[in-house]
């Protein structure tokens, strides 16, 4: 490829010095079909760019653009299967755990305020929430949940924090307190405390319900759970 000035555009250079190329005046439509595509991949599926935007930007048709979009669609297609899945619940848990940690460092910030706190320790909490609630649907916590109420946890910056539902309610509990206290209950928090309990109620009520279930359909192991 070449520009105005007859310089060679090495093919090593990355897609966004290409595409400012573009905008610094290089002609697009001197790029190869490759180096096009790897445009419309970032500018589309990256950046999130229309196929309006992009066929201008690259002076080409929008069906160019669309059968590029076609063709990477095609390239990249993700293989579901058990190993993917593996790792994508595995991705999603590292990345909820990231948020709850620096969401609960946050809370502890020295020059933080009672409401700045207040808000940090609610993002955690819902984070957590969030998590069992994906899990289950997952299918991912174990098949007896009425264990989850005293052996689910979770640390935070690798502190033996264990967080149980029951230790969920009381902290909202200990927030709604505070706020009250401190006259920064708004209609926000009120909202926001109400949701998280709604949400406490309905992971607890999933387990009793599966628990039930559980001891109708296996009563001897019921029973022996009880005398235990």
């Amino acid at each position: 490829m070449k520009n105005d000035d007859g310089d060679s555009l090495k093919e090593s250079r990355t897609v966004i010095s290409i595409i400012q190329s573009i905008k610094n005046g290089l002609d697009a439509k001197s790029l190869s079909p490759e180096n096009r595509q790897s445009c419309v991949e970032l500018l589309y599926f990256s950046e999130g760019q229309t196929i309006n935007q992009i066929a201008e930007l690259l002076r080409c048709s929008e069906k160019t653009v669309q059968r590029d979009i076609k063709e990477l669609r095609k390239r990249n297609v993700i293989e579901i299967n058990p190993e993917f899945s593996k790792q994508l619940v595995s991705d999603f848990y590292y990345r909820s755990t990231n948020h709850a940690n620096y969401l609960m460092r946050l809370a502890r910030l020295k020059d933080a305020t009672i409401a700045e706190k207040i808000s940090a320790e609610l993002g955690a909490c819902k984070v957590f929430l969030d998590l069992i609630e994906k899990f289950q649907s997952f299918g991912c916590l174990p098949s007896r949940p009425h264990q989850i109420k005293g052996e689910v946890y979770h640390h935070f910056d690798g502190e033996d924090a264990d967080i149980s539902l029951e230790e969920l309610k009381q902290t909202v509990l200990q927030i709604e307190q505070v706020t009250k206290e401190a006259g920064t209950f708004d209609e926000k928090t009120e909202i926001s405390l109400r949701e998280l309990k709604a949400r406490i109620a309905k992971v607890e009520i999933s387990m009793d319900v599966t628990t039930f279930t559980n001891s109708l359909t296996n009563p001897t192991q019921q029973q022996e759970e009880r005398h235990e």
